[in-house]
């Protein structure tokens, strides 16, 4: 079964992308920016699909001393963002960013026969991964003739923003993910842009813990982890 995006939820991701376009533009000032910094600097959108690593026990109890089940319902995902790349070397760049991702990720507890109830895990987070490319082709803002596949490693902490996620179940707000990568520097026009294919792995279990609410000790495991792709535009 497909999952869509809820409407109000594109309408918070189009926000955080505004708000994120808008901080780009201010710091981007051609009164104050050289143009070699302007070149490093980049846009970010991506799509993703989130494979969550999911552990729960057989059957549960609920409130109302019901027997039911737990699972998890994967969901695609977009994202938007600014960079900015620093080139260590000829092999290597440095490239610190700051995406807002919506990823409106559910369990499903299944409570009674054709009865369903949903909560969603941090449909919102906002990230912040530092990453590095290995690549002598890649160089933001100069065109090449000839472009290389080249390979990155990121480390990306994770805050999810708690408001928009539902009460239960309790959920731990900061998560740590592992991204490794694979790109490709394509010039159009005057528009450099890197197209990156990449798998995030989320270090953290991020069930929480609550005695008293069926929910959460129904689960013993979320590990929240994605694959997709970004598009980074100079």
């Amino acid at each position: 079964m497909s999952i869509g995006i809820p409407f109000f939820m594109m309408r918070y991701f189009y926000t955080i992308l505004f708000l994120l376009l808008s901080i780009a533009a201010l710091a981007q000032d051609t009164s104050e920016v050289d143009i070699e910094h302007a070149k490093n600097f980049g846009f970010i959108v991506g799509t993703s699909y989130s494979n969550m690593r999911f552990e729960s026990k057989a059957y549960f109890v609920d409130s109302a001393g019901t027997s039911g089940k737990s699972n998890i319902r994967n969901s695609p995902g977009v994202s938007a963002g600014f960079c900015y790349y620093f080139r260590l070397n000829q092999w290597l760049l440095l490239r610190p960013s700051v995406e807002g991702n919506l990823l409106p990720v559910k369990i499903e507890y299944d409570t009674e026969i054709n009865h369903r109830v949903y909560s969603s895990v941090f449909p919102l987070s906002i990230e912040s991964p530092l990453c590095l490319i290995v690549s002598k082709e890649n160089n933001p803002g100069i065109k090449k003739s000839r472009r290389l596949p080249d390979f990155n490693f990121a480390i990306r902490p994770v805050f999810a923003v708690a408001a928009l996620a539902d009460i239960r179940p309790t959920l731990k707000t900061f998560n740590l993910n592992i991204d490794l990568g694979i790109g490709l520097p394509i010039t159009m026009n005057k528009i450099t842009m890197r197209a990156e294919l990449f798998y995030s792995y989320g270090i953290n279990n991020l069930i929480g813990t609550d005695e008293n609410d069926f929910k959460t000790n129904t689960i013993s495991y979320i590990g929240r982890s994605y694959t997709g792709l970004r598009l980074y535009f100079n």
